[in-house]
């Protein structure tokens, strides 16, 4: 899945035009993008196994619930392909399809999604989520090792852009920033980074950097693509 994706085509949309910096300004902007970025790469290869978590293709999730004093499980797999779920109940060997994941405020009482949503994608799927499971809200109150490692390589991935973005917007304001802007999703479970609200945490953030810079806050976003 592409991580910015969402954020750069919110930017097409309405957009006042940009202001063209200096050459100058252009010119060490560009020599530090290069040189961090290089970094980046390099840490990330050697700390995280980028190109192990970004050649995953799936997240798996479980639950349970007892009935008459006996414990069942769920396996719920999700897809990055089209966003299906398929759910295994204990030991069977049928798998059951949701081609539309929801939380149960998303879903009506019969557990029909509303079909003007495009469904959750993989950044909202946390450990910790509620979602709607044929009807009945399900709680994903844990997940596999592959899982919990491409939550936390994209958490600490955001969190690099959103502390350069707030580096960077401190340079122009004294403004204090309201706790939700900056408040950390962090999860003391492995899986359990809230992805979502770090994106619309960047999203917020690079309007107001834009504000002052946009280039530079573009420029931010490409550089940890």
């Amino acid at each position: 899945p592409t991580l910015f994706s969402l954020i750069m085509e919110s930017d097409k949309e309405g957009k006042s035009a940009i202001t063209e910096e200096t050459d100058e300004e252009n010119k060490i902007s560009q020599r530090k993008s290069t040189s961090e970025n290089e970094m980046g790469r390099k840490a990330s290869s050697k700390k995280s196994g980028k190109k192990d978590v970004e050649s995953f293709d799936s997240l798996t999730f479980v639950s349970w619930w007892s009935e008459l004093n006996e414990k069942h499980h769920l396996k719920l797999q999700f897809f990055f392909t089209d966003n299906h779920m398929e759910v295994t109940i204990d030991d069977s060997p049928q798998k059951l399809q949701i081609d539309k994941v929801e939380t149960p405020s998303r879903s009506n009482s019969s557990g029909q999604v509303d079909e003007t949503s495009h469904g959750l994608e993989c950044w909202d799927l946390h450990v910790g989520l509620t979602i709607d499971v044929f009807g009945k809200p399900t709680t994903l109150k844990d997940c596999d090792l592959k899982t919990a490692e491409w939550n936390t390589f994209y958490a600490n991935k955001l969190r690099q852009v959103k502390k350069r973005l707030i580096t960077e917007i401190d340079k122009y304001q004294m403004k204090a920033y309201p706790p939700k802007l900056i408040n950390d999703p962090g999860s003391n479970k492995p899986g359990g980074f809230k992805l979502r609200q770090l994106l619309n945490q960047i999203d917020e953030l690079k309007r107001i950097l834009g504000h002052y810079r946009p280039s530079l806050a573009d420029k931010i976003i490409r550089q940890y693509s």
